[in-house]
């Protein structure tokens, strides 16, 4: 079921396969932006699958999002939606992935430059993780491995859902969703 999880950028693929490492032999779904993970999930291979998007909160919205009814939210860093009808999910990390690392780093008191050499800027930041090259950037890893083995809360309920949804993707229960 691996093949189930559509991240939608090359940051959020790195994240995800670090917080919750694919099965030997398998990989995830990387989709280049929400709109193709969107596809991927209605008109494409998984359409009326399960399935598990990962996407930014962007400004213009994919109009497939539009049948996601909200489940669970973490202080709007995190958001998880479930199709009305289908058993397909989207975690919305708001308000991006690279506001997301920044914040994550604040409330962990991280020195992302001088622990990892990375811009602690966002617009810095933005121009590393856009380029293709991010996905093996092994700064990203040691900074996302520090992630995973932290207490937050934000992190802890990313890996939570992810590893919830992938484990029991169609016998999934919401209530443990919320409370994982």
């Amino acid at each position: 079921m691996d093949n189930h999880i559509v991240p939608e950028c090359y940051i959020d693929t790195m994240l995800v396969q670090t917080l919750v490492p694919p099965g030997k032999n398998c990989r995830y779904n990387h989709q280049h932006g929400c709109f193709a993970v969107s596809n991927e999930m209605e008109l494409y291979s998984l359409k009326d699958k399960f399935a598990l998007g990962i996407i930014d909160n962007d400004k213009k919205k994919a109009k497939y999002l539009s049948k996601f009814i909200e489940i669970d939210n973490i202080d709007d860093a995190l958001k998880l939606y479930k199709h009305k009808e289908f058993y397909q999910y989207y975690i919305e990390i708001n308000p991006a992935m690279e506001a997301w690392i920044l914040k994550v780093c604040e409330q962990e008191k991280i020195d992302m430059i001088s622990e990892f050499k990375l811009p602690q800027n966002l617009k810095e930041l933005k121009r590393i993780t856009k380029a293709q090259t991010s996905i093996k950037d092994e700064r990203f890893i040691d900074l996302f491995l520090k992630f995973k083995k932290s207490n937050n809360q934000s992190v802890l309920k990313l890996k939570n859902w992810i590893i919830l949804l992938k484990e029991k993707n169609y016998k999934v229960d919401i209530n443990d969703l919320r409370n994982g």
